[in-house]
């Protein structure tokens, strides 16, 4: 069963063309933050995930990248964008 919720964010995979905005959120929320080529890297990788939590018309909310060795994942990093920080969906 799916519920969907209106005006609910949603998740999905990223795209390079999301890179920009992305590395934007990073660095306002990571003290040694990920470059635009960090990103591009991870995008390449087949053993990672990089995701966005997007809004309808409020662009990209927040992402994370999460890698994958073996049987075990690590979330390598993830932020919300600080004015989104705190709400509940």
């Amino acid at each position: 069963m799916t519920v969907e919720l209106e005006n609910a964010p949603k998740i999905r995979n990223m795209a390079e063309t999301d890179i920009p905005e992305v590395a934007l959120i990073e660095k306002e929320s990571i003290p040694e933050p990920w470059s635009e080529n960090s990103f591009r890297a991870a995008l390449a990788n087949e053993q990672a995930i990089c995701l966005v939590c997007e809004g309808d018309s409020q662009g990209i909310l927040g992402y994370a990248v999460v890698y994958f060795a073996a049987d075990e994942a690590e979330l390598v990093t993830i932020a919300v964008r600080s004015d989104h920080r705190g709400e509940a969906h």
